[in-house]
């Protein structure tokens, strides 16, 4: 799992899950994000998250729950 975490001219690189839950919710908490990743597809996928104050993630545009675990396995071609 790599996951690029950028916010304006900051970028951070994760390569676990542990390590992606780990930066949000030190470097990240309160803010607006994104995050990079290859989708299952094999293309470039984004995804447009804020950081809540407990450190969950919810989708920036619905406010839908993001579960970090399962996001480049679930993100489809369909979805971006």
């Amino acid at each position: 799992m790599l996951v690029t975490i950028k916010n304006f001219y900051d970028t951070c690189e994760c390569t676990s899950f542990k390590m992606l839950k780990t930066t949000l919710e030190e470097k990240y908490c309160g803010m607006s994000i994104s995050l990079h990743f290859r989708a299952p597809s094999g293309l470039r996928a984004v995804e447009f998250v804020d950081v809540l104050d407990d450190g969950n993630v919810i989708d920036s545009h619905t406010g839908h729950p993001i579960d970090l675990a399962t996001l480049p396995s679930t993100h489809t071609q369909n979805s971006l």
